[in-house]
C-alpha cells in the first residue's frame, strides 16, 4: 500500500532453465514511508471582471492534492491590488495567519486539510 511504514516479509526463489528451483529465502525488510510534496493545479490566466471601475480577478479551478493527506498551509500573494476570499469559504479553514478579513490584503495565508482547501477554492 502507498506510504506503508513497517516490516514486510520478502520471499525469494530462483530456478534454472531446466526447472530446478532453489530453496526459498525469506527476509524481513523494514520500510519507512517518505513525506511526498503536495501539488497545486492552477489555471494559466485569471478571468477579469470590471465593476464600477474596480477590477476583480477570479481564479477558478485551483486544486490542491497531497498523497499523504496532510494539513497544508497555502500562501497566495500579490504585488498590486489586494486579495480576499469569500467569508463563508474563509470560515471553513482551520487557522488563518494573514488576510482573514473583508478588507483585502497583499497576502492570504492559512492552514487547512486538503478537502477544506478544495471546497474553499
Amino acid at each position: 500500500s502507498p506510504n506503508f511504514t513497517g516490516v514486510e516479509i520478502v520471499s525469494i526463489q530462483v530456478d534454472d532453465h531446466r526447472g530446478v528451483k532453489s530453496a526459498i529465502a525469506t527476509r524481513a525488510v523494514l520500510l519507512n514511508a517518505v513525506n511526498d510534496p503536495p501539488s497545486i493545479k492552477a489555471p494559466l490566466l485569471p478571468t477579469k471582471i470590471n465593476l464600477n471601475h474596480v477590477s476583480f480577478t477570479l481564479i477558478p479551478g485551483i486544486e490542491l492534492d497531497d498523497i499523504d493527506d496532510d494539513i497544508l498551509t497555502l500562501v497566495v500573494a500579490c504585488t498590486h491590488g489586494s486579495l480576499s476570499m469569500q467569508r463563508t469559504a474563509r470560515r471553513t479553514l482551520l487557522h488563518w495567519f494573514e488576510g482573514d478579513d473583508d478588507q483585502g490584503a497583499k497576502t492570504l495565508r492559512a492552514m487547512a486539510p486538503i478537502s477544506a482547501w478544495n471546497n474553499a477554492l
